[in-house]
């Protein structure tokens, strides 16, 4: 199902194996070719470097920004 979402916000995530699936899902499920993603300070790093990853391999040009608590 398609989603018109255009902003994303990552709370929590450990972005491990584990949470690959639901992230891949809710990434697919995406209509924009530019989605906003925010990622919470904590998991930046991990975030980013997976998202970006994530993103490019389903053709997405997200825009990341860092949460700031």
């Amino acid at each position: 199902m398609a989603s018109n979402l255009k902003s994303l916000f990552f709370y929590g995530f450990s972005f491990s194996e584990v949470d690959s699936p639901y992230i891949e899902k809710i990434l697919k499920s995406i209509t924009t070719s530019k989605p906003i993603i925010y990622i919470n300070k904590m998991s930046f790093e991990a975030g980013i470097y997976y998202l970006k990853h994530v993103c490019a391999k389903l053709g997405l040009n997200a825009v990341f920004y860092k949460i700031s608590d």
